[in-house]
C-alpha cells in the first residue's frame, strides 16, 4: 500500500497517519533519495521539538547511512555529519531543525524541499514562515506528515481543505461480487475482536486484498496547489 505514496510525483504530499505505520521511515527514505539523486539539493526537515528532531536524525538518517553501502558511497567524513546537518558529495544536504512556539530557528535557510513532521503540533502561524524557505527554489517540494489526535489542528485543516483525501479501500467478497461488492474505508467500525471486519456484514476482510486500492474522496480540491493526501490508519 505504500508503493503509491513512494511513487507520487506531486510536489505537495500530505500523510495523515496512525502510530507505527512507517511514516518516519518513509520521510527519511524520501529525504535521502532526493538528496542523493539530485545534486545541489537542500532538504529542510522540521519537527516540533529538539528531541523529536534528534531522534529522527539518528534513527531515520544516520542509521541508514551507516548500514547501507549504497548510501554510504554518497558521504565522507570530510563533510558535515552532525545531528542537525548531513552533507553529501554531490553538494546536496539535509538540514534538520525544530519549531514549536516560533519558527526563528528555520528563518533564512534556503531549501528546495520542506518536510514538516508531526505537523499537528506545529502552530499554524509558523507554517507560512517555514514554507518561505523554498520560495526561491525551482522545486518547491513540500512534504507534511503527522497524527491528527483531534479534529482541530493544522494537519486536519490541510487534509479537509487542500488534499485529495486518498483512502485505502478494501472490498468485502461476502457482500455481493465483482463491481457490486461493498467497499470499506477503514475506521473503528472495521475493528473486530480478532481481525478486520466488513462494516456492512461483519465478515472478515483482508486489507491486503489483491483488489484493495487507493481511492480519492476529494479528487478536485478547491485550492491553487492541491496536496496529494494519504490517510494511513494504524
Amino acid at each position: 500500500y505504500l508503493k503509491s505514496v513512494y511513487d507520487s510525483v506531486s510536489p505537495r504530499i500530505l500523510l495523515k497517519c496512525g502510530r507505527q505505520v512507517e511514516k518516519s521511515t518513509y520521510l527519511g527514505n524520501r529525504l535521502l533519495a532526493l538528496t542523493c539523486i539530485q545534486p545541489n539539493f537542500t532538504a529542510l526537515y522540521v519537527s516540533p521539538t529538539n528531541q523529536q528532531t534528534k531522534t529522527f536524525s539518528n534513527d531515520r538518517i544516520k542509521e541508514p547511512l551507516d548500514t547501507s553501502e549504497r548510501l554510504r558511497a554518497w558521504t565522507t567524513d570530510k563533510l558535515a555529519q552532525n545531528v542537525f546537518q548531513k552533507k553529501f558529495i554531490n553538494r546536496s544536504q539535509i538540514v534538520l531543525r525544530y519549531a514549536f512556539l516560533n519558527a526563528d530557528r528555520v528563518r533564512g535557510i534556503p531549501a528546495d524541499m520542506v518536510c514538516i513532521d508531526e505537523i499537528q503540533d506545529v502552530l499554524t502561524d509558523n507554517i507560512p514562515v517555514i514554507e518561505e524557505c523554498v520560495s526561491h527554489s525551482s522545486f518547491k517540494y513540500k512534504l507534511y506528515a503527522g497524527t491528527p489526535k483531534s479534529l482541530d489542528n493544522t494537519l486536519e485543516s490541510l487534509w479537509v481543505e487542500d488534499s485529495t483525501q486518498n483512502e485505502w479501500v478494501v472490498p468485502c467478497d461476502s457482500c455481493g461480487g465483482g463491481d457490486y461488492r461493498h467497499w470499506n474505508i477503514l475506521d473503528e467500525t472495521n475493528i473486530g475482536p480478532e481481525y478486520l471486519i466488513c462494516d456492512s456484514c461483519g465478515k472478515q476482510i483482508n486489507p491486503m486484498h489483491e483488489d484493495a486500492q487507493w481511492a480519492s474522496m476529494n479528487p478536485n480540491p478547491r485550492v491553487p496547489h492541491p496536496m496529494d493526501g494519504y490517510r494511513v490508519p494504524q
